[in-house]
């Protein structure tokens, strides 16, 4: 039953893909950038001099018809985010780290933009996006380097306030450290000079 509902949700998506007709044209699928064999890890260097090696698989990448545009296509199944400007304090980072990653790893740097898109693929032809059109690289890249860099030193730091306001404390394997009182915890830690770095990332995404 499971594989015969994946393959007639595969079916009705193809049909719906192909009923768009918007030309694009598929030059990656299933990329896998930072391979053993291949330097062509995506690199971010942080303002000591250390470098950062990242390494994934992208779905799809995408000429558009005019070959001017990229677009990158990561499918998904349940919730979409609303927002993909926004890194989000460091919660939003896999689409725009596969948009550097296929512009650099790639060779794609001269394109004139780069669409991300998250696309939902549902039973039942509910086959809803999300997308982000990026056209400063460089920008994107510079803002990418600042939260990793935040995030590793709260982490070497040991710096690791609950989360306020988001439901980020159900995906922690280690919530009962907190007990049943994140918020007085968060209130607690604001004082501390660690947190105000903590908060950086927030302003940063």
């Amino acid at each position: 039953m499971e594989r015969e509902r994946i393959y007639r949700t595969l079916e009705e998506y193809l049909l719906y893909e192909a009923s768009r007709k918007e030309g694009w044209v598929p030059i990656q699928l299933e990329f896998f950038f930072g391979s053993k064999d291949r330097a062509d890890f995506l690199t971010l260097e942080m303002d000591g001099g250390e470098e950062i090696l990242l390494r994934g698989k992208i779905d799809r990448v995408d000429w558009s018809p005019a070959r001017q545009l990229i677009r990158v296509v990561d499918y998904k199944t349940g919730k979409l985010p609303s927002r993909l400007e926004s890194l989000d304090g460091g919660r939003q980072l896999q689409i725009h780290i596969y948009l550097l990653a296929a512009c650099e790893c790639l060779g794609l740097e001269k394109a004139s933009g780069i669409l991300g898109v998250y696309q939902s693929v549902e039973p039942g032809g509910n086959f809803k996006c999300s997308s982000i059109h990026v056209v400063d690289l460089g920008g994107l890249k510079e803002k990418l380097q600042n939260v990793i860099e935040e995030l590793l030193w709260l982490r070497n730091s040991g710096c690791l306030p609950p989360a306020k306001g988001c439901d980020a404390c159900s995906w922690c394997d280690y919530s009962w450290a907190c007990n049943q009182y994140p918020v007085s915890i968060w209130r607690r830690k604001a004082l501390d000079p660690d947190f105000q770095r903590f908060m950086r990332i927030v302003e940063i995404g």
